[in-house]
């Protein structure tokens, strides 16, 4: 999930409304003529800003929750035997990590840090130097933070790990779903903060929601989307909801090669729906309809989530069935910003990809 100060995924957290400009919108739908022109007559008519849900916060779904099963085209894989002992014990962390702890009483500190969200807290919260952890400025350093993060430095390339300047570890109450974020600190969008919450979920969990954010920082940096605000008459490339992004950028030719015309038409339609709960009535049906385009649930949501949680289930070795998910695939394994990362994600991949299906 992302936070529109950056964003979070599934497993990110992120609080980031945004709105949508209609310019991709024309540019993109040659055959929705009708659809683009419905959109702006709702603008017309007094809707204004159409607000959508946090843009990077990452929450987990049903299945991975322990609540009803989702459906989703993606397969587990089995997690390599003789893997994790062969990473020089950085992977999986200990069991112990993993133990749920008491929570503290959320304080201001803790609603500053983590958007206001009454549910969660801060566990601890440390500056990031050059990839290196600083002393803790919230909370108490823990070792199990140190050996995430070490994780996180062995995963994540020099151009994602350089972007980030702040980790915050954070935990919350049994009804938020939410595990993880990446969100920008800064107005041109060249520092960001990684939260995760690891306490009470399973170490495969862990994996992919590390995965799914750094899916957001390769695709949502200054290289790839312009952090100005979006015009007012919309963007002629792919609306990011953080800015327009660039031209032949990763998620404008993501949108381009594999998200059909209909989906396009479909999902942004959903998208002007401002009741939260009649928005996401339209996007479980989105997802029925369109089951075998998206590698579960949480990934037609949005988009970006689309692009983070396909990377994520990619990078991981996940099976990827249908002929939509292997077109994605393809895009992933030729583009230059992710080509030859599932190399470094082998690490994590040895505790599998969850089973969704």
């Amino acid at each position: 999930m992302i936070n529109e100060g950056g964003g979070s995924s599934r497993r990110d957290r992120g609080p980031i409304l945004r709105t949508v400009g209609t310019g991709w919108s024309t540019r993109a739908l040659i055959g929705g003529i009708t659809a683009v022109v419905a959109a702006a007559a709702l603008l017309i008519a007094g809707i204004g800003a159409l607000a959508v849900p946090r843009w990077n916060a990452f929450s987990a779904p049903a299945a991975i929750r322990g609540g009803a099963q989702v459906v989703g085209p993606a397969t587990a894989t089995a997690p390599d035997s003789a893997g994790a002992a062969s990473h020089n014990g950085l992977w999986p962390l200990p069991e112990a990590c993993f133990t749920p702890a008491a929570l503290h009483k959320p304080t201001a500190r803790d609603h500053a840090l983590l958007d206001g969200d009454s549910r969660e807290v801060v566990v601890t919260a440390y500056p990031v130097r050059r990839g290196n952890l600083g002393a803790e400025t919230a909370g108490h350093g823990r070792t199990c933070d140190s050996k995430l993060w070490k994780v996180v430095r062995a995963v994540y390339p020099a151009k994602a790990l350089a972007l980030i300047d702040r980790f915050i570890v954070f935990d919350g109450t049994p009804d938020d779903d939410t595990l993880g974020e990446v969100r920008p600190d800064n107005a041109v969008d060249t520092r960001w903060t990684l939260l995760i919450r690891y306490s009470g979920v399973a170490d495969s969990t862990l994996a992919l929601t590390l995965v799914h954010e750094l899916g957001h920082l390769l695709s949502l940096n200054p290289s790839q989307a312009d952090p100005a605000p979006e015009p007012a008459d919309g963007c002629d490339t792919y609306p990011t909801g953080m800015g327009c992004s660039l031209p032949g950028s990763i998620m404008d030719e993501y949108m381009t090669q594999t998200w059909s015309q209909r989906l396009v038409d479909q999902w942004f339609a959903i998208d002007v729906v401002n009741d939260d709960k009649a928005r996401q009535a339209k996007l479980d049906d989105f997802y029925r309809q369109n089951s075998a385009s998206f590698v579960d649930s949480y990934a037609a949501t949005d988009p970006d989530e689309d692009f983070a949680e396909t990377f994520a289930y990619w990078c991981l070795g996940g099976t990827l069935l249908t002929p939509q998910l292997a077109a994605k695939a393809t895009f992933l394994t030729e583009r230059p910003e992710t080509a030859g990362m599932p190399k470094l994600c082998q690490l994590l991949a040895s505790s599998g990809v969850p089973d969704l299906s």
